[in-house]
């Protein structure tokens, strides 16, 4: 073995631990997530039931709706990265000539093929038959319905707490938009200066063929200079 097959070998390895790597980060951050909003939750309503709260449910409901969206984003950033460390391994599997992480293309039917035969040959009924989901796009469903439940929430509260056929709350107002004002000061501050969306290294063509770019990375057929 040359040095250029122990580099690649080596590329290799290292692709394939970061891939398993984010695999488990993007679990883990949604097990966090999970826990911080079930906490959140279990004070908003306890907050909910008290008539003179220490914080306004109003800004609570509020600070759940935008952890709950960056639980959203953060899962879409993770599987971003698993899948930029899936592509490397491919791509470096195609230069090895080995086949771990990829299908093989067999001499009637494609590898895909045998495995969904095999998993059907079980016999077992709908109930109970794995299928072929993507979890992680199921999580980003449920991550979705989350921050949309906790963003209506913060609808009704806010609903709750405007002075309609009643007399305004100054102190309470005052209150209540310097906090407003302050989270959305930060949060635009922070989405423009602090590089949170990594800029796009591809132009968006209409005419450009995407998927055969990913199949010639996959299969190593891109040139390097």
């Amino acid at each position: 073995m040359n040095n250029e097959e122990k580099l690649l070998e080596l590329e290799f390895q290292n692709a394939l631990l970061l891939r398993n790597f984010e695999i488990d980060l993007f679990w883990k951050r949604a097990w966090f997530y999970g826990a911080l909003l079930i906490g959140i939750s279990v004070a908003y309503y306890e907050l909910k039931k008290t008539t003179q709260p220490i914080v306004p449910v109003v800004c609570l409901s509020f600070i759940a709706t935008l952890i709950a969206l960056s639980q959203s984003l953060i899962s879409r950033g993770s599987k971003y990265w698993q899948e930029r460390w899936e592509y490397i391994t491919k791509n470096r599997e195609s230069a090895l000539k080995i086949e771990l992480t990829k299908n093989r293309q067999f001499e009637k039917e494609h590898e895909q093929y045998y495995i969904h035969a095999a998993i059907l040959e079980k016999g077992e009924n709908i109930l109970t038959r794995s299928h072929r989901f993507s979890v992680s796009k199921l999580t980003f469903l449920i991550c979705d319905l989350i921050s949309i439940c906790f963003f209506l929430v913060w609808i009704i509260d806010t609903f709750e707490i405007l002075p309609i056929n009643k007399q305004v709350d100054w102190s309470f107002t005052g209150k209540i938009s310097i906090f407003y004002i302050s989270i959305f000061t930060y949060l635009i501050l922070f989405w423009r200066k602090g590089k949170v969306v990594g800029k796009e290294t591809l132009s968006r063509k209409k005419n450009l063929d995407y998927e055969r770019l990913r199949e010639d990375y996959i299969a190593n057929k891109v040139s390097e200079l």
